[in-house]
């Protein structure tokens, strides 16, 4: 909820930043996929340089040193950018919780390369599972500085309240915590080729409460354009997933020794991984909105709504 003690609104510019951080991280992710889907996480055997060099010579020629090397260097991008809104968010945010929240980012991403790192020299399967859970909450966490940051969250408008509905903060919650376990699975069966039946009952477990976590939307708030629009996004999504699911399973079934993976084997799982960090975003964006509205003991201002799901 929007603090009502700030003195002024935040200018716009801070959340037009956190969109473009939001960006930067999922193409993050999407290089991350693509390391994995191409079995390149190894193809460099140092960090933080590759091969002692920022910048080797003929890094561009090697396909597998390409990718991995690539992802390197948005990481760092996305690292940057993550610094100057954590001073940015210091010197212009009146909101302390707000500022604790930036160095918080701050300090997961820098967390998010260490394990990057430590999964290359020590050479850890296990880091690489956790280094790519931890990279959807790291996406997680920029989605929702976007959402703190937006101007309606910030001035706290009160205007075209919506007809007041039964609290879904518990069900984005645990819509939230199903959604981070089945990435969990999914990210050790990509890495280890292991836990296939689990990584299924969860695709259903989660096809169900999030599934109906958008019926709820629709049903209970059905004159707030502002939830009923991000409920038909995270349907799509969720039906999207399902299919890159069966894709990727496909694609893996038709995997043979080559050293190159055609691109549907690399492209639809890659997708698949994207779609998952979207899904988790939207269920803790949610989650987040609506434990705003329940501690106003009202319901949520409309447009603080429609500005806040527009970041996802």
């Amino acid at each position: 909820m929007p603090d009502a003690g700030s003195s002024r609104a935040l200018r716009p510019w801070p959340h037009r930043f956190a969109i473009l951080l939001c960006c930067a991280t999922a193409l993050l992710l999407y290089s991350g996929g693509m390391v994995t889907s191409f079995n390149a996480g190894l193809a460099v055997p140092d960090w933080p340089l590759t091969f002692g060099a920022l910048f080797p010579e003929g890094w561009m020629r090697m396909l597998n040193v390409f990718i991995e090397h690539r992802h390197r260097l948005v990481g760092a991008g996305v690292g940057c950018l993550v610094i100057a809104l954590a001073i940015w968010t210091q010197l212009a945010d009146p909101r302390a919780w707000m500022r604790r929240f930036a160095w918080a980012l701050l300090g997961a991403i820098c967390l998010q390369g260490l394990l990057g790192g430590l999964r290359v020299t020590e050479l850890s399967i296990t880091l690489a599972v956790i280094h790519a859970c931890t990279a959807q909450l790291v996406f997680a966490l920029t989605v929702l500085c976007a959402l703190f940051t937006s101007p309606s969250w910030t001035t706290g408008s009160s205007s075209s309240r919506p007809q007041a509905a039964g609290p879904f903060h518990l069900h984005a919650s645990l819509a939230s915590v199903l959604v981070f376990i089945q990435l969990v699975t999914g990210a050790v069966l990509r890495h280890t080729q292991v836990g296939l039946l689990l990584h299924v009952c969860g695709a259903i477990a989660v096809v169900v409460v999030v599934g109906w976590l958008v019926i709820r939307l629709w049903n209970e708030w059905p004159t707030a354009p502002a939830l009923t629009r991000p409920a038909c996004a995270l349907g799509a999504l969720l039906i999207t997933q399902v299919a890159l699911g069966l894709g990727s399973w496909m694609m893996t079934l038709r995997m043979d020794d080559r050293l190159v993976p055609t691109t549907s084997q690399w492209l639809i799982p890659t997708a698949h991984v994207v779609t998952g960090a979207l899904i988790l975003a939207c269920c803790v964006a949610l989650t987040a909105i609506g434990i705003a509205a329940s501690r106003s003991g009202v319901a949520m201002p409309a447009s603080t709504l429609k500005e806040a799901c527009a970041t996802l």
